[in-house]
């Protein structure tokens, strides 16, 4: 079983740059607070036992967050591998 940093570094990145966690799998920044615990139980419930999901969300409260609605950005993730889109709102429901 890995670890849970291991859990963690596969399935977020906290971008320092603009204080947002984003998902490696929807490539979208998720949005701090409560949203984070319900993305968390939707997107990984099948996946991820609570223990693993719980790890991830204290993982969020640890960092210094920024809503994502507030950045109007897109990057490229590890010089151009993948588009990772912040401020476009997929996560409305979150």
């Amino acid at each position: 079983m890995l670890g849970l940093n291991s859990i963690i570094a596969e399935r977020v990145l906290y971008d320092t740059d603009h204080k947002v966690l984003i998902c490696f799998i929807c490539k979208y920044a998720i949005k701090p607070g409560a949203g984070i615990k319900r993305y968390f139980k939707d997107m990984y419930s099948k996946t991820l036992d609570i223990t693993m999901r719980k790890a991830l969300v204290e993982y969020d409260v640890s960092l210094s967050l920024v809503n994502p609605d507030h950045i109007l950005i897109s990057i490229q993730y590890a010089a151009g591998k993948d588009d990772i889109f912040m401020g476009v709102d997929q996560s409305e429901m979150y």
